[in-house]
Order: C-alpha cells, then sequence, then structure tokens
C-alpha cells in the first residue's frame, strides 16, 4: 500500500509538471509570436513611412514630359520646379539654323519671311482640314511647344519665336528639363504591364483604376491582398474629382492603407503603378512655361531683348520673368 502511494505521488508530481511544462512552452510560444508580430508591425511601419515620402517626392517633381520629337544630344535648360503644364499642339525646334516641326524640316533662320508663310500656310490647312471633319464647330489651335537647346544664342531664339508670331501664333510653351531625385523602380510584371498598357498614351491619374481593371492584369493584383487600400482608393475613380485633391488623397489613402493591411503587397509594384500615373515611364519630368507672343514692334507687347550672343541657358530667365507677369511680348537683339 505504502510502494502505491508513492507511485500515485510520483504520477500526480509528473503530470503536474508536465501540465507546468506545457503552460509555460504555450507562454513562451505566445510571447515569441507577439514579439514576432511587433517586429512585423515596426518594419511595416517604416515601409510605409519610405513609401509615403517616395511618393511625396515623386509628387515634388512631378510628371514627365513624354519623348518629345527634338534633335538628339539637344540639352534643355533645367529648371529646379515641380514639372507640369504643356499643351498638345506641335514641337518647334532648332537644329543649327534649320527650324523643326515635330522633327521634320519645316523652313530655316535664313529666310525666317518664307519660313513664316510656311508656318501659317500649315496652320491654315490644318484648320480647315479639322474644319471639314468637325462641321459647325470653331477651330482653336493647340499652342506649340518650343524646345532650345541651352547653348543657343537669343539672335536664333529671337528669330524663331518672331517666325512663329508672324505666322500667326499668339501663345507659346517652352519647355525646360526638370530635376530628380528618384530612379525607376525595379523592373517587375506590373511595371512591364503598364509600360506595354500606356505605351502611345499619357496617363491621366484618374485613369489608374481602368487601366487597373483590365482583365487579368497584374496591376488588378497589386492590392489584391490589402482591401483597406482598394476601400480607400474607390471613390478616387471618378474622373470628377479634382486632380490636385485626388493627389492629396493618394498621397495620405496608399501608404496607410498598405500598412493597415499589414503590407500584404509587393512595394515595388506599388511604385510601378505610381510611376506610371505620374507618367514617367514615357519620358523624364518636363517643366513648360507658357507665353503670350506677338510679332515684332507690336503695339502694346513689351519688347524683350538683350545682347545676340547671349546663350539660352542665360536669357531664358527673361522668359520666365515675362511669364510670371502674364505679359505680352516680342523679341528682339540689341
Amino acid at each position: 500500500m505504502e510502494a502505491r502511494a508513492r507511485s500515485e505521488g510520483v504520477t500526480r508530481r509528473t503530470l503536474a509538471a508536465a501540465g507546468l511544462i506545457v503552460l509555460v512552452a504555450g507562454a513562451v510560444a505566445a510571447v515569441t509570436v507577439t514579439r514576432r508580430s511587433a517586429e512585423q508591425k515596426a518594419q511595416c511601419h517604416i515601409e510605409a513611412t519610405e513609401l509615403r515620402q517616395w511618393m511625396e517626392q515623386l509628387d515634388a517633381e512631378g510628371g514627365g514630359g513624354g519623348e518629345l520629337p527634338l534633335p538628339k544630344g539637344m540639352k534643355l535648360v533645367a529648371l529646379d520646379e515641380r514639372a507640369g503644364g504643356g499643351s498638345t499642339g506641335p514641337v518647334i525646334a532648332l537644329d543649327g539654323e534649320s527650324i523643326l516641326l515635330d522633327g521634320s524640316a519645316a523652313g530655316s533662320l535664313r529666310d525666317p519671311d518664307q519660313a513664316a508663310q510656311q508656318r501659317a500656310q500649315g496652320l491654315a490647312d490644318k484648320g480647315r482640314l479639322w474644319r471639314q471633319t468637325h462641321p459647325g464647330k470653331s477651330y482653336a489651335p493647340a499652342a506649340p511647344t518650343m524646345g532650345i537647346g541651352s547653348a543657343v544664342p537669343w539672335s536664333r531664339v529671337a528669330t524663331l519665336v518672331d517666325v512663329a508670331a508672324r505666322a500667326g501664333i499668339t501663345d507659346v510653351w517652352f519647355v525646360f528639363d526638370g530635376t530628380t531625385k528618384l530612379t525607376p523602380p525595379p523592373e517587375t510584371d506590373v511595371s512591364r504591364a503598364l509600360r506595354e498598357a500606356l505605351s502611345g498614351e499619357a496617363v491621366d491619374p484618374s485613369q489608374t483604376a481602368r487601366i487597373a481593371q483590365e482583365h487579368d492584369s497584374p496591376v488588378r493584383r497589386v492590392y489584391a491582398n490589402c482591401q483597406q487600400v482598394g476601400q480607400a482608393l474607390e471613390p478616387l475613380g471618378q474622373e470628377s474629382a479634382d486632380p490636385a485633391q485626388k493627389n492629396a488623397a493618394f498621397l495620405k489613402a496608399i501608404p496607410s492603407g498598405i500598412e493597415a493591411c499589414g503590407c500584404s503587397v509587393d512595394l515595388n509594384a506599388v511604385k510601378a503603378v505610381q510611376w506610371a500615373r505620374y507618367d514617367r515611364y514615357r519620358g523624364t519630368p518636363k517643366v513648360f512655361r507658357q507665353l503670350s507672343i506677338a510679332p515684332r514692334g507690336t503695339n502694346g507687347a513689351t519688347p524683350l531683348t538683350t545682347r545676340p550672343d547671349e546663350p539660352w541657358s542665360q536669357a531664358h530667365a527673361r522668359v520666365l520673368d515675362a511669364s510670371k507677369r502674364g505679359a505680352k511680348v516680342y523679341f528682339s537683339s540689341e
């Protein structure tokens, strides 16, 4: 009897010890899981914060300007300001003394009178064709973009602008390079799909949702495991939403939603979608400045003048100032 009692006591103590071990092991496991969960949450917060900063920098730099038909090797003047603006009109550029229109020869500075007549005739022909295909509607040509190399002397710029003004052009957009601190996101199936879907067309932020809804598109799956982002972005799909408000909402909603779902997304894919929203796959950031122009000597227009050999890298400051003032100007040389 005594031996049996001792045996039962040992068994009870053994079971109790085993139970204690199980409890301790469970507690350790719970602590480990909690610690791991806390570490994952902290890491996700870091990643979401870095994404927010990256998106804010992208927004500060602005959108791409596409690949403009400019002479190969042309170096534009760079402006340290947000990219954007511009027109859908043709691109006028200089290659030496040759005038280029969308990359094709369109006259020479050596014969500005003939160049002005050619451009005026081209505008008239285009307007006539447009009215034939749009009966009953008025024709309002888009203002052209002017690309000027940084080393081009003022005398050539002044002659080019005067040719355009005498051809009937009243507004132009001067294009400059923007600046960037960012590199394109790493290549993924999402970035490849975006390049293919967006080739040949500019990206309007309001159209991102349309691209994402294409059947079986990798873009569609970017936020598949993060409903918090999708729910936040859904109201922003309306094209009527103000672009500035939409951009501000994107900057807030996407990083916050990603952090709320535990960063269950491919952050490189997320960046690829944002890179496309700002049209950065089609070119570097471009800054456009609009200017009202008139033929030389026009009453009521302000003359912009400097020495003939001053390079555009210096002379462009006069154009920027006139653009800010909204002045109508004509170009001449001292």
